[in-house]
């Protein structure tokens, strides 16, 4: 059954709309990345693509971790010196709806 339509859980977490998802997730990319380096394909894609195979590679011990706690786990005293890509990957985990989890995410990112 489809979380959206399923009443146990709380209408916060019930109204992404898996078809509206991956333009919510990429707009949120663009968004954390406009203005800085990682705004240019040379940097976005492989930055897209380093989050994309992360994801996949997290994907089952993360299943039921909501976006900011994604960014909290990354957020960590010992990464905050690792640099400006570290600091777009909190923001963008950070800049989505709070709900949002890992597969839709992933799929936001991959385009489906």
């Amino acid at each position: 059954m489809s979380v959206c339509l399923n009443p146990q859980f709380p209408a916060r977490v019930r109204c992404i709309d898996p078809v509206i998802a991956p333009v919510v997730v990429m707009d949120a990319l663009h968004e954390v990345t406009a203005g800085t380096p990682f705004d240019h394909p040379d940097r976005f894609d492989p930055l897209l693509e380093d989050l994309i195979l992360w994801l996949r590679s997290t994907a089952r011990d993360l299943s039921g971790a909501c976006a900011p706690s994604i960014a909290d786990s990354l957020d960590t005293p010992a990464q905050r010196g690792a640099g400006d890509r570290q600091k777009i990957v909190v923001a963008f985990f950070r800049s989505l709806p709070p709900h949002m989890r890992v597969r839709q995410i992933l799929s936001g990112l991959e385009g489906r």
